[in-house]
């Protein structure tokens, strides 16, 4: 069949339904794996062809020719899970991280819309890399979640030693199916019996394994949260956890004798004073000294009105008063976003908005310190300001949580929850640093303890010092460059034409799915001193990806699902270091078909802008 050519290097699997081959490609610089196989979905495969993720092996190409389905895909330098477990010598803590990175990989899978089940969850589908980065291959057996209630969906695909019960016929396979071959995996994996999270563990892998997908994981963000609880006890054993209470308990009770005995000394030397007529200062003791006294200065304010809408891309940073039904002059909340680099609140700045059950005082450092008695307890503080999101680039905590994790919550306006991210047990104060995924505007922040272990709080503290958002600044410097100026450097498995306009745009008619037009950049950037990037570009209403380079063009992130309706600028969602020497552009299609008629796949690029730090200079 010649409609994928490739030349073949080495035969690796072949039998009467299905061969893989390490090959050849033409215009691709790495070698892959082709396998041609009879009966499998093709969907499943296009649907992987999207993902773009470090566990999840990369689909180059699918194509079809009769009941033949013919796919290129990532080759992966790596040994199997079973033959790697064989052949390292690892540690507890290092088996159950492996686990981790299963329920990483699986949880890509499982929240694709919609979710694909890979139903063949077993050692030799699993391939660990030379740098250790676990990845699930082998989608033969996989199917997409049907919502429809099946009594079953299945013919026994899979191996039967991994298989969940309802594989078997019994009922529709769903991610449970994954989550048990998953635990039947973990059981593989041996860790230490005696060890102090051995039970855990254990209990962990039976719920996992269970009969009844009822009483299994109803998810594997579940099943990772308890791994991590498991790798935190076998970092933290008991006698350590004990250790800090203690020790600091004993440091405690000798700053309290000593300050006992500096007090009695300071009260003789007092006395001693008075007995031979020293003068002593006299204190006032009708003073309220806890009340600011002072009188603030009149300031004339300028009465404006309330604005209905405040525009997304001119955001205001100076706070707008209006005049309320009394006639008296109100003053309302500052709404953040595009003007300010960093936003940084103490606790003494945030207004408590309710308190679920929770213990809190507010310390002289400026800190809050909360003292939890039961699970799932809450404390709610109201921000200054408005947060917008959609310009936040990250989120930095500084706390203080020995003895469990805690869970920073975000809200809106109604106090409807928008985001939330845990913040894990560590010793001593330090900042955490998030990357909330949200977009929404949040006017108040909870902090709640969630460690489902601890079923009495009563030694749980934490200590609470400051939030800072830090906000694209889209005034400071910025280096554009219009796309008519890029030096064209490749492009692989696409067809196009390409117009270039007097705007200095470039409209792209592509005729092949997947395909990725490659440009090198004038000069690089550094985006440890950029806030942001954003393309504008006309895709017509489709979906579009644009892609990041590094000197030798492999991938340094991607921005993907990118939708405009007319010429629009675009902030792409990037979290990336490094420098960058050239992008991509690809088109991004949920359904793909035949696209050689080029109407439905025009794309308008204009430029692309990184929006840098003020004061860069670029020394290249």
């Amino acid at each position: 069949m010649d409609y994928m050519k490739y030349i073949t290097i080495q035969v690796i699997k072949k039998s009467e339904r299905s061969e893989v081959v390490f090959a050849a490609m033409d215009e691709m610089d790495v070698p892959v794996v082709v396998k041609r196989l009879q009966g499998a979905n093709p969907e499943i495969y296009r649907g992987i062809a999207k993902l773009r993720n470090s566990h999840i092996p990369r689909i180059y190409c699918v194509e079809e020719q009769g009941e033949e389905l013919c796919i290129a895909e990532e080759y992966i330098d790596g040994r199997t899970l079973d033959v790697y477990l064989a052949e390292e010598t690892l540690t507890d803590i290092q088996k159950m991280e492996l686990m981790v990175q299963l329920c990483e990989a699986l949880e890509v899978l499982h929240q694709c819309n919609p979710p694909v089940i890979h139903r063949d969850i077993k050692p030799s589908n699993i391939l660990i890399t030379t740098d250790g980065v676990l990845k699930i291959i082998d989608f033969d057996a996989s199917r997409q979640y049907k919502t429809e209630k099946n009594t079953s969906d299945t013919r026994l695909l899979g191996t039967v030693e991994y298989a969940a019960p309802e594989q078997f016929g019994y009922a529709q396979t769903d991610v449970r199916s994954d989550i048990y071959s998953a635990g039947v995996v973990f059981n593989e994996i041996k860790t230490e019996k005696d060890s102090s999270y051995a039970g855990g563990l254990k209990r962990l892998i039976d719920k996992c394994t269970s009969f009844d997908p009822e009483n299994r994981y109803k998810n594997v963000t579940e099943l990772k949260k308890d791994l991590l609880k498991c790798i935190e006890r076998a970092k933290y054993p008991l006698w350590k956890r004990w250790l800090v209470p203690a020790v600091a308990t004993g440091v405690l009770l000798l700053m309290m004798v000593f300050g006992a005995v500096q007090q009695h000394r300071e009260k003789e030397r007092t006395v001693s004073g008075e007995l031979s007529g020293t003068p002593t200062m006299q204190v006032d003791n009708n003073a309220d000294h806890l009340t600011d006294q002072s009188q603030p200065t009149e300031v004339p304010l300028k009465f404006v009105t309330k604005p209905e809408e405040v525009s997304d891309w001119y955001i205001p940073t100076v706070r707008w008063g209006y005049i309320g039904e009394n006639g008296e002059y109100k003053v309302g909340k500052r709404l953040v976003g595009t003007r300010t680099e960093k936003v940084g609140y103490s606790c003494r700045d945030m207004k408590c908005a309710d308190a679920y059950g929770v213990s809190w005082k507010l310390k002289d450092n400026n800190a809050i310190s909360l003292d939890y008695h039961k699970i799932y307890e809450e404390l709610i503080l109201e921000l200054p300001d408005v947060i917008n999101m959609k310009y936040c680039n990250r989120m930095v905590v500084r706390a203080k949580n020995e003895v469990g994790d805690i869970t920073i919550i975000l809200y809106d306006e109604a106090k409807e929850e928008i985001g939330h991210v845990d913040l894990n047990k560590a010793q001593g104060a330090q900042d955490f640093t998030f990357y909330p995924d949200c977009e929404e505007n949040v006017e108040y922040i909870g902090f709640m303890a969630n460690d489902g272990e601890l079923l009495d709080y009563s030694e749980f503290k934490a200590m609470i010092y400051y939030v800072d958002f830090y906000m694209l600044n889209l005034l400071s410097s910025r280096t554009s460059y219009y796309m008519a100026y890029l030096k064209e450097r490749t492009h692989y498995d696409l067809t196009y034409t390409k117009n270039f306009k007097d705007d200095a745009s470039v409209t792209m008619n592509f005729s092949k799915v997947y395909g990725e037009l490659q440009l090198k950049l004038p000069e690089p950037v550094d985006m440890e001193q950029c806030d942001g990037v954003s393309v504008v570009m006309d895709t017509g209403g489709e979906a579009f990806t644009v892609k990041l380079f590094d000197e030798k063009f492999n991938e340094l992130g991607y921005s993907w699902d990118l939708t405009t309706e007319g010429m629009q600028e675009v902030l792409l969602d990037l979290s990336i270091k490094g420098t960058v020497y050239g992008i991509g552009l690809m088109i991004d299609e949920v359904n793909p078909g035949d696209w050689t008629d080029g109407n439905d796949s025009e794309v308008t690029v204009k430029s692309i802008s990184f929006y840098m730090k003020p004061g860069y200079k670029n020394e290249s």
